[in-house]
């Protein structure tokens, strides 16, 4: 019914018992709590509720708790979206933010976006720990080529060569420097970056990122820049590389590996239609737009887990 007469308060009322009825130790204490305090409007109840999550939800499920009731707080579209809207959301509820995913050797942890709801891992590729400050060299992790797997190229002492691979699925563990053309393949292989793409977008584990995630497309990364950092999309002039590592990722200024110099770069999965590796970038200290750059370019990954 209140989805037919649009009544935006009993909609978000709903979602409120929705969530407060997924954890037992939360009901009871949350009915405990409307007992003792006999609110009187919806704002009340939020704020009930919001100090029930704090003190009843275990580590690892709190934080999700705590960013859906907010989300539902904030919602302004019609109460017919409610459900799609909040569709990644009630996902994450269900998923132990505390539990570490170990991948190629090395152990990642977990961390939710406050602005929608999207989970990361909380560390770049190869790297081991979560960054401390912008400069910290410890987590900067693993510098790959576009499209490629992890086959030992990535790590930072790698040998190079100039020779460039004929097979995407055997492409050797060298860092390749092309002295032609701008990618690690040769031309010919994989020209519309198809096959790489896919190889990206993998979730099962047998690419760069652990099981249940995948290298993020260009939208999700502007759209991490854009809710975190208030920049309009496309467009990062004046949004300093020390703005974004203050942000929920901690993304250091890793710089890249061979090619145009940048102190902030990262991989995404996409390619767009002139046949570019895209990454998000700066230049000397500035956050830069989306940009198409060369595919042998060494640059750190962070994954997102898929929806």
């Amino acid at each position: 019914d209140f989805v037919d007469t649009n009544d935006t308060d009993l909609a978000k009322l709903s979602q409120l018992l929705y969530v407060v009825e997924k954890n037992a130790t939360l009901l009871n204490t949350f009915k405990a709590r409307l007992a003792a305090n006999n609110p009187t409007s919806l704002s009340e109840l939020f704020t009930l509720c919001e100090a029930d999550i704090n003190t009843t939800i275990i580590t690892g499920f709190a934080q999700q708790y705590r960013v859906f009731l907010n989300k539902v707080k904030t919602l302004s579209i019609s109460v017919s979206n409610y459900e799609k809207d909040l569709k990644i959301y009630k996902n994450d509820l269900n998923v132990d933010l505390s539990q570490t995913l170990t991948h190629n050797g090395v152990t990642y942890g977990q961390v939710i976006s406050p602005y929608t709801g999207r989970i990361w891992l909380d560390r770049n590729l190869g790297a081991s720990r979560v960054c401390q400050n912008l400069n910290n060299t410890a987590c900067f992790g693993d510098y790959y080529q576009w499209g490629r797997g992890a086959d030992g190229h990535e790590k930072v002492n790698s040998t190079t060569t100039n020779i460039q691979a004929t097979s995407i699925d055997a492409p050797g563990y060298k860092f390749i420097i092309p002295s032609s053309n701008d990618d690690w393949l040769a031309p010919g292989t994989d020209d519309n970056g198809s096959i790489r793409m896919a190889n990206w977008s993998k979730t099962d584990g047998s690419s760069i990122c652990p099981v249940g995630f995948r290298v993020p497309t260009s939208d999700e990364f502007l759209t991490f820049l854009s809710t975190q950092q208030q920049v309009t999309v496309g467009i990062f002039r004046g949004t300093t590389p020390q703005a974004v590592f203050n942000g929920f990722l901690k993304l250091p200024t890793t710089g890249v590996r061979s090619g145009w110099n940048q102190d902030f770069a990262y991989w995404t999965g996409s390619f767009d239609n002139f046949s570019k590796f895209m990454s998000i970038g700066s230049a000397n200290g500035v956050i830069g737009s989306m940009g198409s750059i060369q595919s042998y370019q060494g640059k750190p990954v962070r994954c997102i887990k898929a929806e």
